[in-house]
């Protein structure tokens, strides 16, 4: 059972996602069929899920800046690594 097994690194997961925002902020992207998704959502690592009038697709980088999507938080890792064993 996995139950309050995050809460060790809950500051940690919170600053890494406040950096990940710093860096490529929460947005409505829009779907192919013209509508804004309910969801804000942003993305960080070497691919990110990307929706537009073109399609789904993933991307390298974030389509409103042309940069390349924030690292991936070393903690990210760390927890998944440690709710595996």
């Amino acid at each position: 059972m996995l139950r309050g097994f995050a809460l060790p690194f809950e500051r940690a997961l919170g600053d890494g996602v406040h950096g990940i925002e710093a860096a490529a902020p929460f947005r409505h992207m829009q779907t192919p069929g013209g509508y804004s998704m309910s969801v804000a959502m942003t993305n960080c690592g070497a691919h990110g899920w990307v929706s537009d009038p073109t399609g789904y697709r993933y991307s390298t980088t974030d389509p409103d800046t042309g940069a390349d999507w924030p690292l991936m938080p070393t903690v990210f890792r760390e927890l998944a690594r440690a709710a595996a064993q």
